[in-house]
């Protein structure tokens, strides 16, 4: 998940900047209009933050996002799934 975010945004804009910034200075002969390319990408960063789903208070002990997202994977020999009252499965570690 994030490390792969992590790595593919090296390679898109970490990767070419350098690039970028020489061909800006180049065309324009001067360094504001790397700045206001810089300025360009942070507004970019900003609206795609703030498009981001808030999960700052969302229970991380809760199993329901792990099942949806997984229910498909083979279950693991040495644990059991059990339902409780309200319907949601939960999975445990079988007494051994």
């Amino acid at each position: 998940g994030a490390g792969l975010g992590y790595q593919l945004s090296s390679i898109i804009a970490g990767g070419p900047a350098a690039l970028v910034a020489t061909w800006l200075i180049h065309q324009f002969g001067t360094g504001y209009a790397v700045s206001v390319y810089i300025r360009i990408s942070a507004v970019i960063t900003l609206i795609a933050l703030k498009l981001l789903k808030d999960r700052s208070r969302s229970d991380i002990t809760d199993d329901r996002t792990y099942l949806e997202r997984y229910s498909h994977r083979r279950a693991s020999p040495w644990r059991q799934t059990v339902a409780s009252s309200s319907g949601i499965t939960h999975s445990t570690i079988a007494a051994t």
